[in-house]
């Protein structure tokens, strides 16, 4: 079993990847840090959650009406590797958002069902709008 330090290790390495992925729009991670990072969101459900169905059309029509500014990674909980990333995260219920700025930090923490409203307040507050 890998101690707690390795295991923070190998998840910020994910993570960067994630965030690479996330914030930059880059697959690839290698040459991703040349273009300045995009905000996001890490969204933790799982399939048989009640209240995550009702989000999942409300994430629906923001990463629609946001287009590239704004990109929503979603982390499905049942899955082992979702578990993971979770559990590091602290996520103790879902549905949860973690918001990020354009550097990659965590801004706010959103649980349970949330509005288009309250949700579009807090992606403007981050972009500056």
């Amino acid at each position: 079993m890998r101690s707690r330090t390795a295991m923070a290790i190998l998840l910020m390495v994910a993570l960067t990847g994630l965030s690479c992925a996330l914030f930059s729009g880059c697959s690839s991670g290698a040459g991703c840090s040349s273009s300045p990072p995009s905000p996001g969101a890490l969204y933790f459900y799982v399939d048989t959650c009640p209240i995550c169905k009702k989000m999942k059309p409300i994430l629906d029509g923001i990463e629609e009406e946001y287009g590239g500014d704004f990109k929503v990674v979603r982390i499905n909980n049942a899955t082992a590797e979702g578990k993971k990333i979770a559990r590091e995260h602290g996520i103790l219920g879902q549905p949860t958002l973690l918001f990020f700025d354009k550097t990659g930090r965590e801004t706010r923490r959103l649980m349970g069902f949330q509005s288009s409203q309250i949700l579009e307040k807090e992606i403007d507050r981050i972009l500056g709008r």
